[in-house]
């Protein structure tokens, strides 16, 4: 008599491994191996990746940190050629001094952009701190550098962009009372002119002459 194929031959070669799998005492041993099994993981293989040092990198780092490092002592030793050594500032008389290093007048209009760009917050004064604050953004640390400096900065402050905070510094730089709100016609007049005159000059004349009437009337 034929014999009938067994339930396994009928499923294929596949079956006994599904056969196994499903047993419950496989699966309960199957997953006390998996439990077991050490575990990789690919995070910390990138950490280890990433905490590996690289010379090239380390040593670019070294020397950028050094040149840093020179130009800060460069600017500092800059700005204690111009400060007072009792007040540890650049007075108004620094800035004499500074602006003839660099030849140009105490009342060019670039002085007054560079103190916008020190964020400079008493009228005629420079901190170390102001000082290192614009001098770094200029990448200036020498007389040469910045009086080369100086035009870019220029053309920095005439952008749209930038005049209009240039222009609101300007007036508050000019406020040198404690809770002064308005400035005298005479020193409005000349922050008009040094600020505005250069690029509107009919109508910087016309508001000027315009003020000094309002003055004599007044008086």
């Amino acid at each position: 008599p034929s014999t009938l194929p067994s339930p396994l031959e009928t499923l294929g070669p596949f079956t006994p491994r599904i056969i196994i799998f499903s047993t419950p005492i496989f699966s309960s041993l199957f997953s006390c191996v998996t439990l077991k099994m050490p575990r990789t993981s690919s995070k910390k293989g990138l950490t280890g990746s990433a905490a590996s040092t690289n010379p090239a990198a380390d040593l670019f780092r070294s020397a950028s940190s050094k040149a840093a490092s020179k130009e800060l002592e460069r600017i500092d030793q800059l700005f204690h050629t111009y400060a007072n050594a009792s007040s540890g500032m650049i007075d108004p008389e620094g800035i004499e001094f500074l602006c003839s290093d660099l030849e140009v007048e105490h009342t060019d209009v670039r002085i007054l952009m560079l103190a916008w760009k020190m964020q400079s917050e008493k009228q005629g004064y420079f901190s170390l701190n102001e000082w290192r604050k614009g001098l770094k953004a200029l990448r200036a640390d020498t007389v040469q550098k910045l009086k080369k400096a100086l035009p870019e900065l220029e053309k920095e402050v005439r952008r749209p962009s930038n005049f209009v905070d240039f222009y609101s510094y300007a007036f508050q730089y000019c406020l040198t009372e404690e809770k002064q709100r308005s400035i005298d016609i005479e020193s409005i007049c000349l922050l008009l002119d040094l600020v505005l005159g250069s690029q509107f000059r009919p109508q910087v004349d016309t508001l000027i002459q315009y003020l000094r009437g309002i003055e004599l009337y007044n008086c």
